[in-house]
């Protein structure tokens, strides 16, 4: 059985994004395409687009003493806080740290 031939890389749009090795078999002229990735920049906004900027939640902020409610625990209350990083809750049988930014608890 005869291999089957493989075409090259297709046209190179973002050719900064890419890494290409010359001399290594892999395609016309010897070329492999190595990586191919995008750059994690933020989007950013024009001030005269017609459409909305793109608005970040408000931080969530815990005080000891506030009963939450969590996505997987359920009720609890809060026994302890480590300012912009933890908070300790106490859901009755287990006490939890609850990382930040607190997407899945809220206060009750």
């Amino acid at each position: 059985m005869r291999p089957v031939a493989r075409p090259g890389p297709p046209a190179l749009r973002y050719r900064s994004h890419l890494t290409v090795h010359e001399g290594l078999p892999g395609g016309p002229g010897g070329r492999i395409l190595a990586s191919m990735t995008k750059s994690a920049a933020p989007k950013r906004h024009l001030p005269t687009s017609p459409f909305k900027a793109p608005v970040a939640p408000p931080l969530k902020h815990f005080a000891v003493g506030d009963r939450v409610t969590h996505d997987l625990y359920g009720l609890g209350r809060v026994i302890g806080i480590e300012d912009g990083i933890a908070a300790l809750v106490d859901f009755g049988p287990s006490q939890v740290r609850v990382l930040s930014p607190y997407a899945k608890m809220s206060k009750l």
